[in-house]
């Protein structure tokens, strides 16, 4: 992911340069006006530097989508290496023949470039951090079109611009061929970062539920292991039940009857006939207050 990283980032660096550094050469005179048979006007030429940027950005987009990238390494390599020609190129004849056609290399070597970023985070970072894997790498490859920018807006004398875009580029080659040379028994099978073969970064997948009949099975072989008791044991256990039901049922009893103002139902009506009539046999009843105490008109 890092070598990947580095060789878009290389790339992109390169683009940002151009961009800048040829507008000010056109301005400056540095670049002569003729391409092929025509002869441009400062304004001709940087629509033919800003066009073979943008055309080489389009054919690398519409290119990538229907490529399947397996060796990023080498793709980044094999685009860094000819950009690092056409530079040399381009210091060499110092023309607008050269130099459009280095704008156009490079932006199709940056575009295929991120795209095979794209696919080694893709397989190679889990799912848990490959949002922001991909927000990184964008940054990173951001920071470098400005740091390149930036440094086309120097006003190198003459070629000497062109000299150091070359030089910058032949590093950025040596590191991608190294690279591809560490990294050739690497390939990407074109899927997404399950495994830890497929990355460090990825995640381990949750073994998936057993099917009903293995979880039956297990269920069925637990229950067996588990140890039946003893018929006298249950026996024992069930009469140790009721005697405790007994005994909160007394306790019960011990207790309402201590409750001011209750009789007992079957005491009820033996003096007087008249309170048998709401009485109920067989319950506890909590007299009422107007039982409690008679009315001596009555």
């Amino acid at each position: 992911v890092v070598s990947a990283i580095a060789g878009s980032a290389s790339l992109r660096a390169m683009y940002g340069f151009l961009t800048l550094y040829l507008a000010f050469a056109i301005r400056s005179d540095v670049l002569p006006d003729r391409l092929l048979h025509w002869t441009l006007s400062q304004g001709g030429a940087l629509a033919a530097v800003a066009g073979a940027l943008a055309a080489g950005t389009f054919l690398a987009t519409a290119v990538g989508t229907g490529v399947r990238i397996r060796r990023p390494a080498a793709v980044q390599a094999t685009g860094i290496v000819i950009a690092a020609v056409a530079a040399v190129t381009a210091v060499v004849l110092p023309t607008m023949e050269t130099a459009v056609p280095l704008c156009l290399i490079t932006a199709i070597a940056s575009g295929l470039a991120k795209l095979a970023v794209d696919a080694v985070i893709q397989e190679r970072i889990g799912e848990q951090v490959r949002a922001s894997a991909f927000a990184h790498s964008e940054t990173l490859l951001m920071l470098a079109w400005v740091a390149g920018a930036a440094l086309g807006l120097v006003p190198f004398a003459g070629r000497w611009g062109l000299a150091v875009l070359a030089g910058l580029a032949v590093l950025a080659a040596v590191r991608a061929v190294a690279a591809t040379i560490g990294l050739r028994g690497d390939r990407l099978v074109g899927g997404v970062g399950t495994s830890e073969e497929q990355g460090r970064g990825a995640p381990k997948r949750l073994p998936e539920n057993p099917p009903r009949e293995r979880r039956r099975a297990k269920a069925s072989d637990s229950n067996r292991q588990r140890p039946e008791r003893p018929r006298q044991q249950l026996a024992t256990e069930r009469q140790r039940s009721e005697r405790v039901a007994v005994a909160e049922d007394e306790l019960a009893d011990h207790l309402v009857k201590r409750l001011p103002g209750w009789v007992d139902s079957n005491d009820i009506g033996q003096d007087d006939p008249d309170e048998t009539k709401i009485s109920s046999p067989g319950y506890h009843l909590y007299r009422p207050s107007g039982l409690a105490e008679r009315d001596d008109t009555d």
